[in-house]
């Protein structure tokens, strides 16, 4: 099995700097991990989702 993760990275909440967007995605990540073992993502064709802090729908995390 694998876990892929994807993030769209060109939202708003990502600002305009390095900085402001690798603090959204650390937050992102983190939201997305917590939503993962709280749904208990496990087997194959699982999967968890995150917002930014916008409230946007950006990452995904699914297991093959």
């Amino acid at each position: 099995m694998r876990a892929i993760i994807e993030v769209e990275l060109g939202n708003a909440a990502f600002g305009e700097h390095d900085a402001d967007m690798r603090y959204e995605l650390r937050c992102v990540l983190e939201r997305l991990i917590d939503n993962a073992d709280r749904i208990r993502v496990t087997s194959a064709g699982d999967f968890a989702t995150a917002s930014d802090t916008n409230g946007n729908s950006v990452a995904k995390l699914k297991i093959v």
